[in-house]
């Protein structure tokens, strides 16, 4: 949002409202440097249901449209999206605007929950001028299968990062590698993201113990995030024998790192071998965009859109299967060729498509077309 922002800035009067980090989340604040406007944060606005807070946070974010009277209110993700387009629609904003980065559909909550969500999604989607989806299977799925709108109302507009920011930094991987102690022949996995049972950050672990067991001694995983499940996870890190650290600077070594989160997440890019991803239901997780403008092969389940925003065979390998994981981190681990060769690969794809610029005008387009519409 904030790299949008950047772009958007000298085109349109642009306000970021935001909420405050819950418990084991923090706001990276940092990113939104260089901007016109400061971000203004709401308290209380946060993932938690928590009716009397949400509701405070509808009036807070009522009156903030209210004082600011924008032309277009767009918001990002399911809370936001439900609180900022009630409040946008109650104050007749015209143009309305909504971009789904995943959805909670399936492996967050019980069915009947699941169910409550998608009929809520597709109310707000009668009150969304357009709904923007990140990939073609996203789009796909929203209006197939979920039936939240018709594809006239869901445009497809790429993601796009700042690819200059993960250029390769020799001082910084250095840095990442001497302050957790790891050799130059060791190999360092990442997965990246909130500790939450749908990162399914177990089946991770598990491939760390697969490949120690299956002689890849000098292996180890970097957990990097924070969230509810991190006891759960140190506890099952006991059970299947594999000794941990939980904070960056302990002195011992262990095959599994819990680092918290890292306000300098292109340190950790650059200082691990590969990134993956596990999870039971994803969007368009941009650690996976990241990974590869770093230059690091991906392994990831074949979940959301993944499959649009990686190169399948040659950046990243897509797996279904517990033991197909397995077997791609071994092929990872035990090869460095072929690690030099995907990340070549993944900076090269990501070259051809997933520019910031690149989504920043087409967002842009969309905008006036919504606020301009032809005669």
């Amino acid at each position: 949002m904030a790299e949008l922002t950047r772009f958007l800035q000298d085109d349109f009067d642009v306000l970021i409202v935001g909420g405050i980090a819950g418990k084991g989340e923090e706001t990276n604040i940092d990113m939104f440097e260089g901007l016109k406007s400061e971000p203004v944060t709401v308290e209380g606005f946060s993932r938690i249901f928590n009716p009397l807070s949400d509701y405070r946070a509808y009036r807070k974010i009522k009156k903030i449209i209210a004082e600011f009277k924008p032309d277009i209110v767009h918001t990002h993700t399911f809370k936001p999206g439900f609180i900022g387009r009630l409040a946008a629609r109650s104050l007749k904003v015209k143009t309305i605007v909504h971009t789904f980065h995943g959805n909670l559909f399936t492996g967050y909550f019980h069915p009947f929950i699941s169910r409550l969500l998608v009929l809520i999604e597709r109310f707000l989607a009668r009150k969304s001028s357009a709904i923007i989806a990140l990939s073609p299977k996203q789009k796909d799925e929203l209006v197939k299968k979920y039936r939240v709108a018709g594809s006239d109302k869901i445009r497809l507009i790429f993601p796009g990062i700042a690819k200059e920011r993960f250029s390769p930094d020799a001082e910084k991987r250095k840095a990442f590698r001497e302050k957790y102690k790891l050799e130059d022949d060791e190999i360092a996995l990442g997965i990246i993201g909130r500790l939450v049972t749908v990162k399914n950050i177990k089946l991770f672990i598990d491939g760390i113990k697969h490949l120690i067991d299956s002689g890849f001694s000098k292996v180890t995983g970097f957990i990097v995030g924070d969230g509810k499940q991190k006891y759960e996870l140190t506890e099952y890190c006991k059970k299947t024998g594999l000794d941990f650290v939980r904070f960056s600077y302990q002195k011992n070594k262990a095959p599994i790192v819990f680092t918290g989160w890292c306000k300098d997440i292109t340190s950790v890019y650059q200082g691990v071998d590969a990134v993956v991803l596990t999870s039971l239901n994803e969007g368009t997780p941009y650690s996976l965009l990241e990974a590869q403008a770093a230059g690091k092969p991906v392994i990831t389940a074949d979940v959301g859109g993944v499959s649009d925003i990686v190169d399948s065979g040659k950046s990243a390998f897509v797996f279904k299967e517990r033991e197909e994981f397995f077997g791609f981190l071994e092929k990872v681990v035990g090869d460095r060729n072929l690690r030099l060769q995907m990340g070549e690969k993944g900076k090269a794809f990501i070259k051809q498509g997933f520019d910031s610029q690149k989504m920043a005008l087409e967002t842009k387009k969309l905008y006036l077309e919504l606020i301009r519409p032809p005669a």
